[in-house]
């Protein structure tokens, strides 16, 4: 499966829902400017600070989270380039790319059937899980697996772009598909692609592919549901996936054990074994019941972009 997409692979339908959108919001060129130069590892933190000044609002931000009693700091953090050094780059990339998403999406006035705090509060957790799988799997293979925490964070973060879309720009339409795999009992995915003609990865991918986003991210959001068709980076995906199902462990209706009988019995846990051979030693039962720490910190990252947002 091609990784990229043009309208060209849409169907027709589909080609004349997006030639309906005419605000498209664009990534904050700050947001673009900090993923692009953080992707170098030689990056100059000189750099990065030039280009958060340009924003005073973000800064502003910034200084407010790294003061928060989620980062702890030892001593108040009174300037751009303290809270550089404090939360290092990794940290920087990740705040900026929340506060910059989740502000472009703000809840329309009079839609509230579809929950949006609930769905960043999925996505923040999903972020948060998978970076912590992904570390545990760092420590089994005792090896660089190529792949950083914070770009798995981020690809979670975003891995359900394509819901967000859906529902800010064809809300009626968007409220058919949960309606649909309400009634039918089927995947949302099903659903989708029935009154779509695609699924959320589809336009996630698309909007991500608009905003030129890095391959890397844009292929977690493609392939999170599939990430054995997954060409580029399948153990991103296979991140994604397995934090997104063990999200759903923090629902009442969902159990630990169901997520992990589900999970391996996904077509990408064969994959991750061949990728990280290593997985044998991994105990899934017990590392369910570590997630609860997981869980809170998602909650509390949460909370404080979402209290930005006011």
């Amino acid at each position: 499966m091609n990784p990229y997409l043009n309208l060209a692979d849409f169907s027709a339908p589909l080609r004349l829902k997006i030639a309906q959108i005419h605000d498209l919001p664009t990534l904050p060129s700050i947001a673009a400017e900090v993923l692009e130069l953080l992707s170098d590892p030689s990056y100059s933190p000189d750099a990065l600070e030039r280009i958060l000044r340009q924003d005073p609002s973000l800064t502003a931000k910034i200084l407010k989270m790294a003061n928060s009693a989620f980062y702890s700091p030892r001593y108040p953090v009174d300037s751009l380039r303290r809270a550089t050094l404090l939360l290092g780059s990794r940290e920087i990339r990740q705040i900026v790319l929340s506060l910059s998403v989740v502000n472009l999406f703000r809840p329309v006035v009079g839609q509230t059937v579809f929950d949006r705090e609930k769905f960043w509060r999925h996505s923040a957790e999903t972020a948060v899980l998978a970076q912590a799988f992904l570390a545990r799997l760092k420590v089994l293979a005792e090896r660089d697996l190529g792949l950083e925490g914070d770009i798995v964070f981020c690809a979670g973060l975003l891995h359900d772009l394509g819901k967000i879309v859906m529902d800010h720009y064809f809300h009626d339409d968007f409220m058919k598909t949960l309606e649909l795999a309400q009634q039918n009992f089927i995947p949302s995915l099903e659903a989708e692609i029935e009154v779509f003609d695609a699924d959320h990865t589809v336009i996630g991918t698309w909007l991500a592919q608009n905003w030129k986003l890095p391959a890397n991210l844009t292929s977690g959001i493609r392939f999170h549901h599939h990430p054995e068709l997954d060409p580029e980076y399948p153990l991103l995906s296979v991140c994604i996936q397995v934090a997104d199902l063990f999200s759903k462990v923090d629902e009442v209706s969902f159990s630990s054990d169901a997520a992990v009988a589900g999970i391996r019995l996904l077509p990408s846990w064969d994959l991750l074994r061949e990728v990280v051979p290593e997985m044998g030693l991994l105990n899934l039962e017990r590392f369910t019941f570590e997630l609860e720490e997981e869980f809170t910190k998602a909650r509390s990252f949460m909370d404080l972009v979402m209290e930005e947002m006011v």
